[in-house]
């Protein structure tokens, strides 16, 4: 009776092993089945446990950080920015010397003054009107004269050679108009020629941004060559968020202009992010060894008490709902 219970757990030994091995087995099955999931990114960003994409390794960065260059050689007369200036689209934050531009702006417009008289003058034209007129009267009082025997032949038709002649000199007015309209417009262009050397030395921020200035920048003061540069100018008023979105299986999600929700860390991860609506506007066309597809969107920044609230290098994540 007593090897009775060991008889019993030497026949139960092997059947809870086999459980136990059973249980391991789906165990690492599920391991490697999470670890194996192309949506399982970088600290589980890419879960599709509620529907949504997300991406990895996103990050804010400028949209527009330009170098403003000068455009002509000389020295540089004017320098209006101070690093962390604001400016405008169009405003001159810098003059290349130019003296010598507004006098020959000056110039052509006198030039071109006197082309647009020119060309509106017509007294050539309706006197030689008026002399023809008058050829044409006395032609017909010699012709007159002519058939009365009153006149010679040689009176009569010098008379009507002078009616000729007036008919050119009309045809001549008319050359002439036309050649001082064609002079008119040769000067309105050689005034527009100069116009855009002017202004070709006024250096003018091309878009809203801040002005950040590095030494090797000119100063003011410096001769500079064209593409010299001047400054840095950054804009803040729209930024680009960059991400990497999955790509297995999500084609149809992900193009552009496909709506996304742009998550801006401020804070940090662990923060609360900002959470703005946008679209994307570009996705690549190829797969990377992440199997993503590199992609961004704009979004639009806002200032509080004079600062920005989402800066350059930000963590952020793009959603796909």
């Amino acid at each position: 009776m007593t090897n009775q219970p060991k008889a019993s757990l030497l026949f139960l030994l092997p059947a809870m092993m086999a459980c136990l091995l059973v249980v391991n087995s789906d165990a690492s099955a599920q391991e490697r089945g999470s670890l194996a999931t192309p949506y399982a990114g970088l600290g589980g960003q890419r879960s599709m446990a509620d529907g949504q994409l997300r991406s990895e390794n996103g990050f804010v960065k400028f949209r527009r950080n330009i170098k403003i260059p000068a455009e002509v050689e000389g020295k540089l007369t004017q320098l209006n920015i101070e690093e962390g200036s604001t400016v405008k689209a169009g405003e001159i934050i810098g003059v290349i010397d130019d003296r010598s531009a507004r006098l020959a702006v000056e110039l052509k417009k006198a030039e071109k003054l006197e082309a647009k008289l020119n060309a509106e003058n017509d007294i050539n034209r309706r006197f030689a009107v008026s002399s023809r007129e008058l050829a044409e009267k006395e032609a017909e009082a010699l012709r007159e004269l002519f058939r009365k025997n009153a006149a010679s032949r040689f009176e009569k038709e010098k008379k009507e050679l002078e009616v000729k002649k007036a008919g050119l000199q009309i045809e001549l007015a008319d050359i002439e108009t036309k050649g001082n309209q064609i002079k008119f417009i040769a000067r309105s262009v050689e005034l527009a020629m100069a116009e855009h050397e002017l202004d070709r030395r006024q250096i003018k921020a091309p878009f809203d941004g801040v002005i950040e200035i590095e030494e090797r920048d000119a100063q003011q003061g410096e001769w500079v060559q064209p593409g010299s540069p001047i400054a840095s100018l950054l804009q803040m008023d729209e930024l680009k968020v960059e991400a990497d979105l999955p790509a297995i299986g999500t084609g149809d999600r992900i193009y552009a202009g496909a709506p996304c929700e742009v998550w801006v860390y401020a804070d940090g991860k662990d923060g609360e992010p900002i959470r703005i609506n946008a679209q994307l506007g570009f996705v690549s066309p190829g797969i990377n060894s992440l199997e993503s597809y590199r992609a961004w969107a704009v979004i639009k920044n806002q200032q509080v008490d004079g600062r920005w609230i989402i800066r350059p290098g930000m963590s952020a994540d793009i959603v796909i709902k």
